[in-house]
């Protein structure tokens, strides 16, 4: 679902953007048909309904195997293949999702100047401008803008390099981005978080850096604009720090309030005014956030293995947990969690599935996986609006036409 954004004054662009946190890949042209909403049988929840790209005998013709991320274009599924550890190249698959029990490969782009600089992503921002659909993507050296108004044939915008990064994996690169407004914020591990100016994605610059020493003093991955705010934090290390900032003005971006827990979560992932992350032997946790707090809401523990990334949906969280598959949680009373599914793919080579992303009944991994019996139809809803807006009595949600 896309919002476009009203004009400012003095800018002749409107923007709207949404950042969507999805998983997992040549055939001849043809046209998506969206995601197929079918009705699933008991046996069905819970278990793989199909598995496709990526490793084993239906791997991708070219490219990197490997693939984290995903998003539901305008009736085209895309993914990035990419390598772990950071390494380039990408590559973009595109699907037809018309039969999730049956996905078709449509098309496939690498081999470009642009995609061989890609490297593994944890986040897919897109923005409406001018019009048109613009993703940005990292890059070994900065950030790739590509324009995807046609989701099949998308032809690389601008990029910028960015001061400090070396291609690395968990130091030295571009960990997670976010895309608010005009700008897109840039997750840099030690660097702190680049601030680029997206308004002509042919010709984004740099606006600023935020230090690690100016937002808490540690390795920033997971970083996710709200509003005026921007929540970051750590990953992979002994106790996990968040970090709020004010971002109203670019330019000079400063820290609001700080919080950690002593769970190593190796990613995290903010809806609402909630923080959700998934970390090692099994933890899990929610912290709630505002502009002057960041404090613990509730803890949860499943298995013993990694926990990757989480989505979440109508109050349920779903995570990936690498050998263990995906965790469900029921979190609409935060004061006792209850974990109410868990599968995974024994047709999965390698059995590392850290993405577990919702897609309306069903959710993504390294495998296309049922999740609910019925097909729905139930829209979107806002959960929060930053900043808060005191007069507001309710959300709307509008249909979009196509």
């Amino acid at each position: 679902m896309t919002c476009p954004l009203s004009k400012r004054a003095g800018r002749s662009r409107t923007l709207g953007a949404v950042l969507a946190w999805c998983c997992i890949s040549s055939a001849s042209f043809a046209h998506a048909a969206g995601l197929g909403n079918l009705t699933y049988t008991a046996t069905e929840l819970d278990k793989p309904i199909a598995n496709f790209g990526g490793e084993g005998a239906s791997k991708w013709p070219t490219g990197p195997t490997g693939s984290n991320t995903a998003i539901l274009l305008r009736d085209t599924f895309i993914v990035m293949g990419s390598k772990d550890s950071g390494a380039p190249p990408g590559s973009f698959h595109f699907y037809d999702l018309k039969d999730p029990r049956a996905p078709r490969l449509l098309n496939t782009l690498d081999g470009t100047p642009e995609t061989a600089q890609l490297r593994e992503l944890h986040a897919m921002p897109v923005a409406i401008i001018d019009g048109r659909d613009f993703l940005v993507f990292p890059t070994t050296s900065g950030l790739q803008f590509f324009d995807f108004t046609d989701p099949m044939k998308p032809t690389a915008s601008g990029s910028i390099a960015l001061s400090g990064l070396k291609g690395g994996d968990y130091d030295n690169t571009v960990w997670m981005l976010s895309w608010a407004w005009l700008y897109v914020y840039a997750g840099g591990t030690g660097n702190g978080v680049f601030v680029v100016d997206a308004t002509d994605p042919a010709h984004p610059t740099q606006v600023t850096k935020i230090a690690s020493g100016e937002l808490g003093n540690f390795r920033v991955g997971p970083t996710y604009a709200a509003g005026n705010y921007l929540v970051v934090a750590n990953m992979d290390q002994t106790t996990t720090h968040f970090s709020v900032l004010d971002v109203g003005d670019p330019k000079s971006p400063f820290l609001l309030a700080t919080g950690s827990t002593p769970a190593s979560l190796y990613s995290s992932l903010v809806v609402g005014d909630r923080i959700y992350g998934a970390g090692t032997n099994g933890d899990y946790v929610a912290m709630q956030w505002t502009p002057t707090a960041v404090t613990p809401a509730s803890t949860m523990k499943s298995g013993a293995d990694r926990g990757g990334y989480c989505t979440f949906q109508s109050s349920f969280l779903i995570c990936g947990q690498s050998s263990e598959g995906f965790k469900k949680w029921d979190m609409h009373d935060e004061a006792a969690p209850q974990l109410v599914g868990h599968g995974t793919d024994p047709a999965g080579v390698g059995g590392d599935f850290d993405f577990a992303t919702i897609m309306a009944t069903w959710s993504t991994s390294a495998t296309t996986t049922a999740r609910a019996r019925r097909s729905s139809l139930t829209p979107p809803h806002p959960i929060r609006s930053h900043p808060k807006c005191s007069k507001c009595s309710r959300a709307t949600v509008t249909p979009i036409s196509r």
